[in-house]
């Protein structure tokens, strides 16, 4: 992860207004793979769901923190 702030992503796309942050995780093409999204959830859940839950964040920081659970439990996900 990249650890660049939203703020600074909204910067380098202008004059675009509209991004979403999310972290993809290999089995997403299976389904059931958990997609944190900040800051709205659309149009990831349209995209992704509802094969693959799209969870709303309400934070920025919360990124990181799926992104450090992801990561802990991403090799016992991969065998299941």
């Amino acid at each position: 992860m990249a650890n660049v702030p939203f703020v600074s992503l909204l910067t380098a796309i202008a004059p675009a207004r509209d991004i979403y942050v999310t972290i993809l995780i290999g089995f997403l093409v299976r389904g059931g793979c958990p997609l944190p999204a900040f800051p709205k959830v659309e149009p990831l859940r349209s995209l992704f769901s509802p094969e693959n839950p799209v969870i709303p964040l309400s934070a920025e920081s919360q990124i990181a923190d799926h992104f450090a659970a992801s990561a802990l439990l991403s090799a016992a996900l991969t065998v299941m």
